[in-house]
């Protein structure tokens, strides 16, 4: 197993569970792990600081005003800063907890009717059939290495996914 990312079956007795036990609905009988983005693609992460730093250097060659520099790097920054902080996914009994840079957010399993997942992330829909709004409510999570894992869970919890492409 990769070191940037996690994986676990956690019972309320559990080091991780006890660690974690601020996280609504934590509760026995979960599945939680953590993704870094940049941590697992180190090459991309090198290429996407580079860009983090010489657009703004760019704008500060060419018009000269610091506050363009500032806001540039914002622009870029802020964006693409939940690629480079990890982000731990709850699963438990009572829903799915997200806990990322920008906090946490709860979501229980009754508002949750589908899921569509591809090679790389899940999509939990509000709604039973596929919808253009799905991107705007559902929740969209990246696996880790447990992506049969996680699939199984919702399988259980939530009914039959739709893949996205390719298994």
């Amino acid at each position: 197993m990769n070191p940037q990312t996690s994986l676990k079956l956690e019972s309320a007795g559990s080091a991780s569970a006890m660690r974690d036990a601020d996280l609504p609905g934590e509760r026995e009988g979960g599945l939680s792990w953590t993704v870094h983005p940049a941590r697992s693609n180190p090459p991309s992460a090198a290429a996407v600081l580079a860009l983090i730093v010489l657009v703004p250097v760019a704008v500060q060659m060419i018009l000269h005003d610091p506050l363009l520099v500032f806001l540039s790097f914002l622009l870029l920054a802020l964006p693409l800063a939940s690629y480079f902080y990890p982000t731990k996914v709850v699963f438990d009994g009572k829903g799915v907890t997200v806990r990322s840079l920008w906090g946490r957010r709860f979501r229980s399993w009754d508002s949750f009717r589908s899921f569509q997942y591809d090679r790389e992330h899940v999509r939990l829909c509000p709604l039973s059939v596929p919808s253009r709004l799905d991107s705007y409510r559902g929740v969209l999570l990246r696996f880790a290495e447990n992506r049969q894992a996680v699939l199984a869970f919702l399988r259980e919890r939530i009914g039959v996914g739709a893949a996205d492409g390719e298994e």
